[in-house]
């Protein structure tokens, strides 16, 4: 076992069950992604914590771009949003929502 969480560990969570403004930044994120934009997110363990990498190891030739959803912290919103996309066309593979900020275990995967 290699300690990685696997896609099908993560919870899952039917999108039009999310609150609206979680809703409408899915809307933001995937906008920006088609432009072109976006930061990407390193999936960095806690190493503070002990805790290993909150989201899947990505596949090959893919990355993940974050958005922040509202507004929890002075720079940066309390809530994520992380997609899994293709690098070279842009697609979009998966869309994840964490209600705390970049905790492990907290990010579900929308569907």
């Amino acid at each position: 076992m290699s300690g990685m969480l696997a896609k099908s560990q993560v919870p899952v969570a039917n999108r039009s069950q999310l609150p609206a403004d979680v809703q409408a930044g899915i809307v933001v994120l995937k906008n920006m992604i088609r432009s072109g934009r976006g930061e990407t997110f390193n999936n960095r363990k806690d190493v503070k914590n002990s805790t290993g990498q909150p989201l899947p190891k990505l596949d090959q030739g893919c990355v993940y771009i974050e958005g922040d959803v509202g507004r929890g912290r002075v720079d940066r919103g309390k809530r994520r949003l992380v997609a899994e996309i293709v690098e070279s066309t842009r697609q979009i593979r998966e869309i994840y929502f964490s209600d705390e900020h970049y905790l492990k275990g907290s990010f579900v995967r929308v569907v």
